[in-house]
């Protein structure tokens, strides 16, 4: 798709605003990369904020800028993804469609060209990633406590491999390793006893057993034992340089 001067020349401006600051994964709750051979398309890594079932996990978003950008919103697309179909959020499919009011794809605050990527990547990572209660974002639905429980149990459990090991073992594909891995390898590290204290949690609520929830036909097998050594492994890996409080 051929884009506009006023696409290319926006992107840019945000790209230098962007340029000119200090980023810090754990600081900021996510990074940026523009395409080195397409100003039109960003990749982010957000960072699951705390006290939540998506703390310390790496979520990926693809960033396309439209031909008519700013005056039209992005298109962003959800790229973690579960072996196991998972659905993380109930505002992020698992075919990488991301339900958002700005974004036009659902109601409420709309777009406005004052709008940039970064507005768009924050206001992602406190409405979808920063919940407590995750499927209370399910529109027009009042899930039971036991439900919710669940969900947020399959989520967290299934974040550990799509959020946390596969991102740092097996990064998406054009993946900038200067720009997102080191830092992500950082954070993992002084994430180290966080991410133990999840699976001890886990392991104590729910066993090693099959856990069902009425929504999106969510029905797996926790076993958190599977993934103490691959997660140790992967903090391992790297210097602690930050530590998460």
């Amino acid at each position: 798709m051929s884009h506009t001067t006023e696409c290319c020349r926006r992107s840019a401006q945000e790209l230098k605003a962007y340029q000119k600051k200090e980023h810090s994964l754990l600081q900021d709750g996510f990074l940026l990369e523009w395409d080195s051979s397409d100003i039109s398309k960003i990749l982010a890594v957000v960072l699951g904020p705390a006290d939540t079932v998506y703390a310390g996990g790496f979520f990926f978003f693809q960033i396309d800028l439209p031909a008519t950008y700013p005056q039209a919103p992005p298109k962003v697309t959800f790229l973690t993804q579960c072996s196991q179909s998972t659905r993380l959020h109930p505002n992020l499919y698992t075919n990488g469609y991301v339900c958002l009011s700005i974004l036009g794809s659902w109601h409420g605050e709309s777009w406005r060209p004052a709008f940039t990527v970064e507005a768009v990547i924050r206001t992602i990572r406190m409405a979808c990633l920063g919940m407590e209660q995750p499927l209370l974002c399910e529109p027009g639905s009042s899930p039971s406590q036991s439900d919710m429980d669940a969900y947020n149990a399959v989520v967290e459990y299934a974040c550990l491999e799509a959020a946390i090991i596969s991102p740092l073992t097996q990064p998406p594909p054009d993946f900038n390793k200067d720009c997102f891995l080191t830092p992500m390898r950082e954070v993992a590290a002084g994430m180290k006893a966080q991410y133990m204290k999840r699976l001890e949690r886990l392991k104590a609520r729910w066993g090693a057993r099959r856990v069902s929830c009425s929504y999106y036909g969510l029905n797996i097998h926790l076993d958190v034992e599977r993934y103490r050594e691959r997660l140790q492994d992967v903090c391992d890996s790297h210097t602690v340089i930050y530590i998460c409080l």
